[in-house]
């Protein structure tokens, strides 16, 4: 990992970082004791918080709050820029003690509403403000505090767009808990967007369409993260790969060993993906 630029005290930590040919192996399942806003730059990846998976795009903008663990599967093909940004609550307490503008991180469950995309934010790019947090200051504390004066606007975009996605989703969101639902609940048997459209009395466009807007995903992806982690936890438990890829629902041993390989970096015998760096 080559550092653009990092800087680092007890409540803050930023760093602007460029892998030109990112390994696999360095990217592990990890959380932090402070919140984080990461930013996406350029690469190919998809980042999974607590289950959920989100294909990951230029200018997409990532939050997690402490203890929300998340890894990055990463196509190694391509140059891997991106900045993260950590910071602890206490920072905002007497300015804002009511919490308003933490409410992304702890007003929703675990894995969801993670991921904002450019165009969540018509008024002004948060990705713009975590570049001017790396514009050097003549004196550390100087440096602080000019990272702490694009921390408010910073969070006051990611809350905008965080209220208007809740006033999005709220007409949808019955259909899409139906959808999702339904998918858990039949996990280890056949699965697609015919079977869902006829069971479901929805069309396909609808059930992608809300799949996508709940999950970050498409149903495909969505339905194969679920099985894997069903799988996962099978073979934890003591099965083998080759007596659990059916009872998961995979249509053959093949398929899961690939979808296994490239979701935890590693072979279904071998070990997936531990804890370390964004």
């Amino acid at each position: 990992m080559h550092f653009l630029y990092k800087f680092e005290n007890e409540d803050l930590y930023y760093h602007h970082a460029l892998d030109k040919q990112p390994a696999a192996g360095d990217f592990f399942r990890h959380a932090h004791e402070m919140c984080e806003v990461y930013g996406f730059i350029r690469g190919k990846g998809v980042y999974t918080v607590e289950g959920t998976p989100y294909p990951l795009g230029p200018g997409d903008i990532l939050i997690m709050r402490p203890a929300e663990f998340h890894t990055l599967s990463i196509d190694t093909s391509q140059p891997y820029e991106r900045i993260s940004f950590n910071f602890s609550p206490a920072i905002l307490a007497g300015s804002d003690p009511e919490g308003l503008l933490l409410e992304p991180f702890f007003s929703r469950p675990l894995g969801r509403e993670n991921l904002y995309h450019a165009k969540a934010f018509p008024e002004g790019s948060p990705m713009d403000l975590l570049r001017e947090m790396s514009r050097r200051q003549p004196e550390r504390g100087e440096q602080r505090l000019h990272i702490i004066c694009c921390l408010f606007p910073l969070l006051a975009q990611i809350r905008r767009a965080y209220k208007q996605k809740n006033a999005d989703l709220a007409a949808g969101s019955g259909r899409a808990a139906q959808i999702i639902a339904y998918i858990n609940e039949n996990l280890t048997g056949h699965l697609s967007l015919e079977k869902l459209s006829a069971d479901l009395f929805l069309s396909k466009s609808q059930i992608t369409r809300l799949v996508r807007r709940a999950a970050g995903c498409s149903a495909g992806e969505y339905i194969t993260v679920k099985r894997l982690l069903l799988a996962r936890r099978r073979m934890q438990a003591g099965e083998p790969p080759t007596a659990v890829w059916a009872a998961c629902g995979f249509g053959d041993y093949s398929a899961f060993y690939r979808a296994y390989r490239k979701y935890y970096g590693a072979s279904p015998s071998g070990k997936g993906r531990g804890t370390r760096e964004t």
